[in-house]
């Protein structure tokens, strides 16, 4: 299956009424295209950030607030904390459509890949991040499977040279409350960082809320040797979801509108993530970077939006290396790395009682477990990232990254059709234990021209992919038995014109093309 996306970003027009040059141009300094921080002016990508000022100045309930400010970007607002993104791309759906989009903290996945979940961006603590960075567009070779419509960085709060704390407490209607508090200190060679934040929502409609906790915990230290920044995420979540009210205009009708047609939904996460960022150099133009980390999810939700309202149960936990030299002289800034990660994933999917009725049940919609399985995942990739002048106006980068994805499934409950003999058409079909494979690779290439010292003009092509979602592979549907899928690929070609006039304007457009195959 092929789609092709036309698409053109507006004069994106940034103004700051009070802001000095100097401001503007900490708003060009980026980590997540290479990892390091860099001058992103020249970057022949598009991108955006949001600084800590701008998040302070929101003080984001939800990551819509806060993304509103990034061009070609929507975070759609559900009810409490859910969302659908589109980044680059329509609001896409489907067991796999969150795999479009690379959700990171720090540069590590929210999710592990393979195990997404559209709403996955209410794992990370946005209310207290140091900075939002967005790339939209297939990613730059150090992302791999996910990063194909683009990638949203939540960076943490780094600590502050001098002593830096604040609590904040705000109220608001339908009994919403939040206390916020944080603490940023150094210490000689060390530094902390501490953002925690809880808040409770009675919800606009019946029966609805949520409470939610997050705190990110940062330990930065500055050694002889060694640099390492160390950080714990931890986020929980207690949501009584309100489903759409339906019928014509029903909007309008005041006793419609704040009904709840489904006042048993709910949805449970809880997820944490510990990862540390080691980093020494190696002679004078080279410094290796080691990214260990650890993460862990898990959700339960009722699936309110099927007729047969079974309750769906999931989690997974990673294991992961990230491993990188970066060598930068006058004339060169060089990436070369490989990425090793290991999840152990599980799902369950159940179904409470007979569907419509216990007396008149469907036989295709039985009650019971529709699926229980466990997958063993491993990734690994090597890649290799250069950008370099030619000439006092000229920049040239490309890159390469080869991905190997497996995937060892194990069904724990029985092989085949989870209905009874009586059934026609059985809706959920188990496949039997199986193994599969993916070797993908992307490949980027792009020049920027400084027309003046101001303005930038550049051109890119770049691959992205995204191996097959689990939930794609092993809960099937009616009529499936094997799910005989490859891995989505997309293409982008794109120009884009950027620059600043005088001291407090800033644009950014940009015209690109993409075309993807493998559309799962």
């Amino acid at each position: 299956m092929k789609s092709r996306l036309w698409g053109l970003l507006p004069w994106t027009l940034l103004v700051a009424t009070a802001a000095p040059a100097e401001d503007l141009m900490e708003e060009n300094v980026l980590v997540t295209a290479s990892r390091v921080e860099e001058d992103a002016r020249n970057l022949p990508l598009a991108w955006s950030s949001v600084d800590e000022s701008a998040l302070a100045i929101t003080a984001p309930v939800h990551v819509n607030e806060i993304m509103q400010r990034v061009p070609g970007a929507w975070i759609a607002r559900g009810n409490g904390q859910e969302s659908l993104p589109a980044l680059r791309s329509p609001v896409l759906t489907g067991a796999g459509s969150c795999g479009a989009f690379y959700m990171a903290a720090d540069g590590v996945g929210l999710r592990a890949p393979g195990f997404c979940n559209v709403n996955q961006l209410f794992d990370a603590n946005v209310e207290q991040a140091g900075r939002i960075e967005v790339i939209k567009g297939p990613a730059t070779a150090l992302f791999g499977s996910n990063a194909m419509h683009g990638v949203i960085n939540i960076l943490s709060a780094p600590p502050t040279e001098f002593l830096d704390h604040e609590i904040a407490l705000e109220a608001g209607p339908h009994d919403y409350y939040r206390a916020r508090y944080h603490y940023r200190n150094t210490f000689g060679a060390h530094g902390l960082s501490i953002n925690a934040n809880g808040s409770t929502d009675g919800g606009y409609k019946d029966d609805s809320g949520y409470d939610q906790q997050k705190a990110t915990l940062r330990h930065d230290f500055a050694g002889m040797l060694w640099d390492v920044s160390t950080v714990l995420d931890l986020a929980n979540l207690n949501q009584e979801t309100a489903g759409y009210i339906s019928g014509y205009k029903a909007y309008e009708d005041p006793k419609l509108r704040k009904t709840n047609p489904f006042p048993e939904a709910y949805r449970d996460a809880r997820s944490w993530r510990l990862h540390s960022r080691l980093s020494r150099t190696l002679g004078e133009h080279n410094t290796l970077i080691l990214l260990p980390f650890i993460r862990d999810n898990e959700m339960e939700f009722l699936q309110h939006f099927l007729p047969w309202q079974s309750v769906e149960e999931n989690g997974h936990s990673s294991l992961g290396l990230r491993a990188t030299i970066n060598t930068d002289t006058d004339n060169l800034l060089w990436v070369n790395g490989v990425d090793l990660e290991y999840t152990d994933g599980w799902l369950k999917e159940t179904q409470d009682e007979p569907f419509p009725t216990a007396s008149d049940p469907n036989p295709n919609l039985p009650a019971g477990v529709h699926y229980d399985y466990q997958v063993d995942a491993v990734t690994a990739a090597a890649y290799s990232q250069v950008r370099s002048p030619v000439s006092p106006r000229l920049e040239l980068s490309g890159g390469v990254r080869l991905e190997y994805t497996e995937y060892d499934y194990n069904n724990r409950t029985g092989d085949g059709p989870a209905c009874g003999p009586e059934a026609t058409e059985c809706r959920f079909y188990r496949p039997a234990d199986r193994t599969d494979d993916f070797t993908d690779w992307t490949l980027n290439g792009g020049a920027s021209y400084a027309v003046t010292t101001d303005h930038t003009l550049y051109l890119r092509l770049a691959r992205g992919f995204r191996a097959p979602q689990a939930t794609e592979l092993y809960r099937l549907q009616a009529g499936q038995q094997v799910a005989d899928l490859d891995s989505e690929e997309i293409d982008n070609l794109e120009v884009g014109f950027r620059g600043v006039f005088g001291d407090r304007l800033q644009y950014d457009l940009a015209i690109y093309h993409m075309n993807k195959d493998e559309v799962i």
